[in-house]
């Protein structure tokens, strides 16, 4: 059965330990929301960000670079948080200019 792909662009990093987990969490219940709606959730950062170094310049290229890749299958890019990273920002000037259309927050009980 083919589910229409969805990006979830969201906060990842944090200033804190505490505040890194509650993005995690945040973007792991937004994944599992959109699974259990009928969606193909897709969320580089859950994979990425668990085994590669953010703060290693070279790394995070690699990560960002293959969160895009991702990207390009998917059909639309939903936006999560109230500030947007650099790399949210990043990610959704990519979904502009490849004409991915994305959405701020669709779902208002997460």
């Amino acid at each position: 059965m083919a589910r229409e792909r969805i990006y979830i662009c969201a906060p990842w990093r944090g200033k804190t330990a505490e505040e890194r987990e509650k993005n995690e969490q945040r973007t792991a219940t937004i994944w599992r929301w959109l699974y259990d709606h009928g969606y193909h959730p897709v969320a580089p950062q859950l994979l990425y960000g668990r085994y590669l170094n953010d703060d290693d310049p070279e790394e995070r290229r690699f990560g960002m670079a293959a969160g895009k890749e991702e990207l390009l299958r998917c059909s639309e890019m939903w936006v999560f948080g109230e500030k947007f990273s650099e790399g949210m920002k990043d990610e959704m000037r990519f979904a502009y200019e490849h004409n991915i259309p994305y959405r701020f927050n669709p779902i208002s009980n997460l």
